[in-house]
């Protein structure tokens, strides 16, 4: 199961922020820790492509961040002032950047699901 979410509050650069993502299977319906094979986090720049702080298929199955519920699905995701970044070096550097952290999982050797969570990072020094 693949879904998309897109976080309307814009987050700040260089803050500790939470994120939160279901980690379902095909219905909809919770995938229990247990079952879980990996749980991988991919952050990445949409403008450049580029993937911030070496989170290129990052374990955070309870590590890196990461912490799953033991039956819910629920998935909460620490991202450090280091993930929290403005990547664009070109001038003028924008005011936002839009990025995201893409969420797989694979469960029972061969099922699997996605999510990706879209947010936009405001880059502090060019808050008017």
């Amino acid at each position: 199961m693949s879904h998309s979410v897109f976080i309307d509050e814009i987050l700040p650069e260089g803050k500790t922020v939470f994120l939160r993502a279901k980690v379902v299977d095909e219905e909809d319906s919770p995938v229990p820790k247990a079952m879980i094979d990996a749980l991988t986090v991919t952050l990445y720049d949409v403008g450049s492509g580029a993937i911030i702080n070496s989170r290129d298929n990052q374990n955070i199955l309870d590590t890196n961040g990461g912490s799953l519920h033991a039956t819910s699905g629920d998935l909460l995701l620490e991202f450090s002032p280091a993930d929290m970044v403005i990547v664009s070096t070109v001038p003028p550097q924008p005011r936002y950047e839009h990025h995201v952290a893409r969420i797989e999982w694979g469960y029972n050797a061969t099922r699997n699901g996605s999510c990706d969570i879209e947010f936009r990072v405001e880059n502090m020094e060019k808050e008017p």
